[in-house]
């Protein structure tokens, strides 16, 4: 029988003082001396040594530091102390195995469904062995993150769903009103990161959409000509203009805006989901600082707001929801490359020697800096002129049966958007829809979200835009016929998944088959990556052959020191980390004898 771990907060604690012992904030300083692509942790050992209290710790300095602790752990793997060069490393070895052992894990989840498996990203529906809770854990493979840092980046969704879990304290009753899922905590392996967030089990909004459209006249929304009615549309797009709305305001453009990513929460609102593709952008006009990257702007600024080049440098999002900036900048970079193939090939044939090769400022090898890329933020407000469209008319504007098609249709949108005259559709819905499915430079929400919100189809409401959720929604979902953490039981202790296909003892075969239907957290080709490990096989290392807790978990050897590209490694895995709260993981009841 597998030994069942400490509970979080004996393991939170344990987290706390092995980070505030003297070896290992040695060590820390040591590799923050050696390596200057980790910053800050200098001035948070400074603060913590220059008389402040220890137990006072911020959760972001605890994830921080944690993160750089693993690196130097991962580091010395298959080094024995006394044959480690790095003394500070060496004299802190014991301590940073308590402090992997603390850490959350994988093996602390139990696999109740799979939701996606991709090219090197796996969802999952998981039930949590230290609260018996159920939860999502979306895990990502860090060397596919590295090779498509551009558009998968854990580290912006953790941030993000951070921010947004952090808007609301406890004590003010407003802890259920977050325009996200919230997040529980991130945590990594050596060779995964994971994000560990509420599960939302009532489907998402295109699940809504295609009963709406199955069911016909039966189905409350439903309009008597196109799909949904006024009422509704106005109700849900109100709830997606919010999250929009407060994506931007965090500095970030969304860029995979679709009803799929929208889930149906228990109070019926809408949340949005999936920041995984989520990109900065700057006000490039304004000439801003790297002081003020991240940062809401003004509402009002004209200034020219554009994605970072180097997240424009790969293609993201949903085919039917792209924007043509967004498919013009992919021909202007698959114009750019041929060009640069024909260079080489004649100077090939010339026999000339090239000079090396000067990168440009989208180059995806340059990794994140400051320059302007060929769109901005006002892609999200063509996708959701494209929602919109398809809450009132049932079908995609640009649907073709071919996606080559589609993307013609899209980049001519002048003359392929058409309103089918049949569907009863208001002229300020109708206006809204052209504002928002036009060129990027007369986009409705180019300038702020506020341009938006100030649409006629909007104004006759007098809706108080101040508020997280300015209306109610259409319907609540009956949570108790979908509650998921009653019927699994949540005080039960389940053994470990043992791969995907894995046959779980605690939980009916009728409860995992009659899941409702999630939105992927992660969209791509499931052929790319069909060899993709279970969550718990990613982290093997952790329980597997151990006869207690705290023994040694036999990893293989990973020395930091001797790969050629370990400061790649160490910029995406630090911030990685987003340590739970004491009381965010309480112990599971135990169930009656």
């Amino acid at each position: 029988m597998t030994e069942s771990p400490p509970p979080w907060p004996e393991r939170h604690d344990t987290i706390r003082q092995v980070l505030q012992t003297k070896r290992v904030r040695a060590a820390l300083r040591d590799f923050q001396i050696s390596h200057s692509s980790v910053r800050s942790i200098g001035a948070s050992l400074q603060d913590a040594d220059a008389g402040k209290s220890q137990d006072d710790i911020a959760s972001p300095s605890i994830d921080r530091l944690l993160d750089i602790s693993l690196i130097i752990a991962w580091s010395a793997q298959g080094l024995l102390p006394d044959k480690d060069p790095n003394p500070f490393r060496a004299s802190a070895s014991s301590s940073l195995q308590h402090l992997r052992q603390a850490s959350l894990a994988v093996q602390d989840f139990k696999s109740v469904k799979v939701l996606q498996k991709s090219a090197g990203s796996l969802v999952e529906v998981v039930k949590n062995r230290l609260d018996g809770r159920i939860y999502v854990l979306k895990s990502l493979v860090k060397g596919f993150a590295r090779r498509n840092a551009a558009i998968q980046t854990p580290i912006n969704e953790t941030k993000l769903l951070q921010r947004q879990s952090n808007k609301h304290d406890t004590t003010n009753n407003q802890e259920l009103q977050l325009l996200t899922p919230q997040l529980l905590a991130a945590f990594q392996t050596q060779n995964s990161v994971h994000v560990l967030m509420e599960y939302v089990p009532s489907g998402d909004f295109c699940e809504l959409l295609m009963a709406a459209s199955n069911c016909g006249a039966k189905y409350p929304g439903r309009a008597a000509t196109g799909l949904l009615t006024h009422d509704w549309i106005l109700r849900y797009s109100v709830d997606m203009i919010q999250a929009i709305a407060w994506v931007h305001g965090q500095g970030f453009a969304h860029r995979d805006i679709k009803p799929g990513n929208f889930l149906l929460d228990k109070s019926g609102h809408l949340k949005l989901c999936d920041f995984s593709s989520a990109a900065p952008f700057s006000d490039f006009g304004a000439r801003p600082t790297s002081a003020n990257v991240g940062r809401a702007r003004h509402p009002l600024s004209t200034a020219d707001r554009k994605v970072w080049a180097f997240y424009c440098s790969q293609p993201t999002g949903t085919c039917d929801y792209l924007s043509p900036e967004v498919l013009e900048a992919e021909e202007q970079r698959v114009l750019e490359r041929q060009q640069q193939c024909d260079t080489s090939s004649l100077d090939d044939m010339l026999g000339l020697k090239r000079q090396s090769r000067q990168t440009s400022s989208s180059d995806p090898d340059d990794g994140p800096k400051e320059v302007a890329g060929m769109y901005g933020p006002e892609v999200d407000w063509w996708s959701f002129g494209v929602m919109l469209y398809e809450m009132r008319f049932g079908v995609l504007p640009f649907f073709a049966s071919k996606m080559e098609e589609t993307y013609e249709k899209i980049k001519d949108h002048r003359k392929s958007l058409v309103f089918d005259d049949s569907v009863d559709c208001s002229p300020q819905l109708k206006s809204l829809i052209h504002g928002l499915l036009t060129t990027a430079r007369h986009r409705l929400g180019r300038k702020s979200s506020e341009e938006v919100q100030r649409h006629m189809f909007f104004r006759t409401e007098n809706i108080n835009w101040s508020l997280q959720w300015p209306l109610q929604p259409p319907f609540a979902p009956n949570a108790e016929a979908i509650d998921l953490q009653s019927q699994t039981g949540a005080g039960q202790q389940g053994g470990l998944a043992e791969g995907i296909a894995a046959q779980l003892q605690n939980n009916s075969f009728s409860v995992v088959s009659s899941l409702p239907s999630f939105s992927a957290l992660y969209d791509g080709n499931p052929d790319d990556f069909p060899a993709f490990a279970d969550s718990r096989e990613l982290g093997s290392e952790f329980y597997g052959q151990q006869q207690s807790w705290y023994e040694g978990e036999g990893t293989p050897a990973n020395n930091l020191e001797n790969n050629a590209k370990h400061d790649e490694r160490e910029a995406f895995i630090a911030g990685a980390a987003a340590v739970p709260a004491v009381e965010a993981l309480p112990p599971a009841p135990r169930m009656p004898q």
